[in-house]
């Protein structure tokens, strides 16, 4: 992602952040985040996040000011990772569901009982903070997460995981930029609340 530099005295300040998103399906916008796993609010996260990213000192005070706003509200977009993403890529490979996904893939319903289990995901996205077009600093991030998957039943239909009926998540995640720790959290969650299914998604090819 890349956000718009503005004109601050002359100089053109920006902020681009650069990741590998996930490609499963989303859940609707207001889908758990790594975001709102660490943060209760917005104000919480921008707080958390104010002048992080390096040394700003050999920069003019306005365009400094700039800078660690830009380089802020990149590090926010970056924390933008749906907890639904992350599980539906991982079931996609899951051996349970990608049987059940073969079977009803002419047609059919099947319920399935998943073992409990821990699905791992790490983040290293980074940002890179430019003035006038030269790269001043490249900010990285990393976010490690710990999902475990308890009592979880889903449904596919016609090849496809349509739907979780039960279960719950005890979600982990650790913050840290360049390096340096910022937070860390877990919280156990409602499954069929947070792994809402906005479009089918398919199990067999």
């Amino acid at each position: 992602m890349s956000l718009p530099p503005p004109n601050v005295g002359g100089a053109n300040v920006g902020a681009a952040a650069t990741w590998s998103p996930p490609t499963a399906v989303v859940a609707p916008p207001a889908e758990s985040t790594v975001k709102t796993l660490l943060f209760d609010t917005p104000e919480q996260a921008a707080a958390a996040l104010a002048d992080k990213g390096g040394d700003y000192d050999n920069l003019p005070s306005v365009v400094r000011k700039v800078a660690q706003r830009e380089v802020r509200n990149a590090l926010l977009d970056l924390l933008d990772i749906g907890l639904t993403a992350v599980v539906y890529r991982a079931w996609q490979q899951h051996g349970s569901l990608l049987a059940a996904g073969r079977r009803t893939v002419a047609g059919g319903r099947e319920v399935v009982q998943l073992a409990d289990h821990i699905i791992s995901s790490t983040h290293s996205p980074h940002v890179a903070l430019t003035v006038d077009g030269l790269e001043l600093n490249k900010i990285p991030m990393s976010v490690v997460m710990s999902l475990k998957m308890m009592a979880i039943t889903a449904v596919v239909e016609r090849g496809h995981l349509v739907g979780v009926e039960t279960g719950s998540l005890a979600a982990s995640a650790n913050l840290a930029v360049s390096d340096i720790p910022i937070t860390s959290r877990t919280r156990t969650m409602d499954a069929v609340t947070v792994l809402q299914v906005a479009k089918p998604v398919p199990l067999a090819s």
